[in-house]
């Protein structure tokens, strides 16, 4: 695992993407929207700046966390299986809009 799969500045878009075995699979600056895209086996999976969405993701299987995000906004993404495993914390972060799933359960 090396950096980024896909890093982008500010305002930015990331849609329909799958990031496999990065160093962090989608990195990003403030304000983007990061929608359904397939983030797996990657160190951290899905690392934002502030103000960004993170809509309908699948991130599962990062030895990091799943989501290390500023004051994002995230809503009906699936992490499961990362950080060690699903008793370990997948979502470090953020704002949760609802409509998430961390390893089984609601995300908190």
């Amino acid at each position: 695992m090396g950096g980024a799969g896909i890093r982008l500045g500010p305002s930015c878009r990331v849609e329909g993407v799958h990031a496999l075995q990065n160093g962090v699979g989608v990195e990003t600056a403030q304000g983007c929207r990061i929608v359904n895209n397939n983030v797996n086996i990657n160190g951290i999976g899905i690392q934002t700046g502030g103000g960004a969405t993170v809509i309908g993701n699948t991130v599962k299987n990062n030895t990091g966390l799943g989501m290390t995000l500023g004051d994002a906004g995230y809503a009906h993404n699936v992490v499961t299986g990362n950080n060690g495993g699903n008793a370990n914390p997948q979502v470090t972060g953020g704002i949760q809009m609802g409509g998430n799933i961390c390893g089984s359960a609601l995300c908190p």
